[in-house]
């Protein structure tokens, strides 16, 4: 009887040591960061931020992204996470209202929610780490526009999703913006929809391109937009006529290098995603260390030596912001 226990128990180590090489014995994760979608180079480069910072700092951490751009699918993620007992979720929500009820759940567990990049309901996060203040960029996005098309005729908006808190904010402070009397011959004709998905995008600016002949120029807050757009233009020869601008990160050539657009794309404003998914991380942490209490007019001091003020939101929630997008200029690149 000894013998059969003693070759028991050799087997049972060895069952274990072949489950945990072929990876299926791991530990659950820490932190996760769930963001809008998959396939996108801006939220991949925030994510890869996010996650390095959380392992430099020793914590494990976990990268999900949606199957689809459904707000339901970013549920389900955040499910999992509350299943495997997380600290920390911070998350780039697809829909303000629809994840609200499942993030109270998350953080009724004892689980801290944070959001990045878009935010959802004031009392469903401790606090929204925000790439931008959203009045400058919209304001930003304007000036692009008219630079674009030397201050008149047509244009259009080529957004990711109507119920993004963040590109709603923008294309609200964009409207502000155009109230002021040097726009008087710009025309916006019309604002869609691309999802945050690259042929879903180019399919709405083919129909802006069809249904308005003068079009002059296209405004995507959205890297995925911007790239779709432009790829349109190109491939409907309108290089010169209708010009893209708007907000996201340069895009690569098959080198690596940020490839020369200027024939398009005169005129962007650059995100740092490594910026905000670095940020994103340390407030995370720093609220599961209890290292910060989230109040207004606070300031957040990371030990790399960065102060964010901690202040009210146009949702009327707190957050901090990792700073104003640069132009090609300020970022030393061009497209």
């Amino acid at each position: 009887m000894k013998r059969f226990w003693l070759i028991a128990g050799i087997l049972t180590i060895f069952c274990i040591a072949a489950c945990s090489a072929a990876g299926m014995v791991t530990e659950n994760p820490e932190y996760a960061v769930i963001m809008k979608s998959k396939d996108n180079q801006y939220n991949e480069e925030v994510a890869e931020a996010f996650r390095q910072a959380a392992e430099e700092a020793g914590y494990r951490c976990e990268v999900l992204y949606p199957e689809t751009a459904r707000a339901q699918d970013q549920v389900i993620l955040v499910r999992r996470m509350m299943r495997e007992r997380v600290k920390a979720i911070a998350i780039a929500v697809s829909d303000e209202h629809a994840l609200a009820p499942v993030l109270k759940e998350a953080m009724a567990k004892g689980i801290v929610i944070t959001t990045l990049d878009s935010d959802t309901e004031k009392d469903s996060r401790s606090i929204f780490v925000s790439p931008a203040d959203p009045k400058e960029t919209g304001a930003g996005l304007v000036q692009a526009v008219r630079d674009c098309m030397d201050g008149e005729g047509q244009w259009a908006i080529l957004s990711a999703q109507a119920r993004s808190a963040n590109q709603s904010q923008w294309i609200h402070a964009m409207m502000e913006e155009l109230e002021k009397p040097e726009y008087q011959k710009m025309r916006l004709v019309d604002i869609v929809y691309g999802e945050d998905d690259y042929k879903t995008s180019a399919a709405r600016t083919r129909e802006l391109i069809e249904k308005y002949p003068a079009l002059r120029a296209i405004c995507a807050p959205t890297t995925v937009g911007i790239q779709a757009a432009a790829d349109v233009v190109r491939e409907q020869g309108l290089e010169g006529q209708i010009r893209v601008t708007g907000l996201g990160i340069p895009a690569k050539s098959e080198d690596g290098t940020v490839s020369d657009d200027t024939g398009v794309c005169p005129a962007l404003n650059f995100w740092n995603p490594a910026a905000l998914g670095r940020l994103s991380a340390q407030v995370s942490m720093a609220l599961v260390n209890q290292e910060l209490t989230v109040r207004e007019g606070e300031v957040f001091r990371t030990e790399d030596g960065g102060e964010y003020l901690i202040h009210k939101g146009a949702g009327g929630g707190l957050e901090v912001t990792a700073g104003d997008p640069l132009t090609p200029d300020e970022s030393g690149s061009g497209l």
